[in-house]
C-alpha cells in the first residue's frame, strides 16, 4: 500500500511538472484579462455652426483599457489572438471658437481586435487591427448675453489598428506596452500608448 501511495503521489507530481513546463513553454497561450494606463492624444477638426472657423484641437490626456481575450501560441511560435477592450476615453478639453465656447467630452470607448506576433522565448511582439467606437458630448456655448449651451451626442466608429510587445515574466504574468490608433472619419482620430500587466489562466 505504501509503494502504491508513493508511486501515486510521484505520478501526480510527474504531471503537475510536465504541465507547468508546457505552461511555460508557451506563455502567450490561453484565456487572459488585462489592464493598462496611459496617454492618449484626441485630435478633432469639426466646423462649429454658426461661426466661420472651425474646433481645431489636439490634446493629451490620461486614459486606461481593461481588455479579455484569447491567445494561440503555436509550435512555430506564431502568436494568434482575438480581444474585446474597453477604454476611459480622456478627460475634457475647451477651445474658443469664434463667439463660442467649445468643449468635448471623449466618453467611453470600446473595441475588439485582433492580433498577430512571434514570440521568441519570453518576449512576445505583436500587431493588432480591428474596430472602435467611441462617445463624444461637444456643447456649444455661445458668449451673447442670455443664449444657452447646445450639447451634441457623437458617436463615432472606426478602424483600429496598433502594435505592441509583451514580456512574460512567469507562465501566468506578463508586461505589455502598446500603441494603437484608430480614424472615426475625416473630423475625429485618437492615438493611444498604454503600459500594464497580462493575468492568464
Amino acid at each position: 500500500m505504501k509503494i502504491k501511495s508513493l508511486l501515486c503521489g510521484m505520478a501526480l507530481v510527474a504531471a503537475g511538472t510536465a504541465h507547468a513546463q508546457d505552461n511555460s513553454d508557451k506563455p502567450f497561450n490561453g484565456f487572459k484579462v488585462g489592464a493598462s494606463a496611459g496617454i492618449s492624444r484626441t485630435s478633432i477638426d469639426k466646423p462649429v455652426a454658426g461661426e466661420k472657423a472651425e474646433l481645431d484641437v489636439s490634446k493629451k490626456s490620461f486614459d486606461w483599457r481593461g481588455y479579455a481575450g484569447y491567445d494561440i501560441q503555436t509550435d512555430s511560435n506564431i502568436v494568434l489572438g482575438v480581444e474585446v477592450g474597453l477604454g476611459g476615453g480622456g478627460k475634457t478639453f475647451t477651445q474658443k471658437v469664434g463667439a463660442t465656447n467649445v468643449s468635448v467630452d471623449p466618453g467611453r470607448t470600446f473595441d475588439a481586435t485582433a492580433r498577430a506576433g512571434y514570440a521568441l522565448n519570453n518576449i512576445l511582439v505583436f500587431g493588432k487591427a480591428g474596430w472602435a467606437r467611441q462617445h463624444f458630448d461637444l456643447t456649444a456655448t455661445p458668449t451673447a448675453i442670455g443664449a444657452k449651451p447646445v450639447t451634441t451626442k457623437i458617436k463615432e466608429s472606426g478602424f483600429l489598428f496598433g502594435g505592441g510587445a509583451e514580456v512574460a515574466l512567469t507562465p501566468q504574468f506578463a508586461i505589455r506596452g502598446e500603441w494603437d490608433r484608430v480614424k472615426f472619419n475625416d473630423e475625429v482620430k485618437r492615438d493611444r500608448f498604454l503600459f500594464g500587466g497580462v493575468m492568464r489562466f
